[in-house]
């Protein structure tokens, strides 16, 4: 499953409005707001699309079995 929390996170490290990775990945910008909202899940071909655009791998937008809090110290 995704997390929506890193979905945000990493479009916003990489300085993407969700117009912008709509356009991208060729997909409505309310999808993209469906995703980070946790209320639509992303197709594993989404899934691989957003890794590549924002160059990390599929598995770093998963939810893991760690805290995640980590993650927010990076930003």
């Amino acid at each position: 499953m995704v997390d929506k929390d890193k979905l945000k996170l990493y479009r916003e490290l990489n300085d993407y409005d969700m117009k912008k990775v709509a356009r991208r990945l060729k997909v409505p910008k309310s999808i993209v707001r469906e995703w980070e909202e946790g209320t639509k899940e992303v197709s594993d071909e989404d899934l691989e699309k957003l890794a590549k655009l924002y160059n990390v791998s599929k598995k770093d937008l998963l939810i893991t079995k760690k805290s995640n809090k980590a993650l927010y110290f990076i930003a």
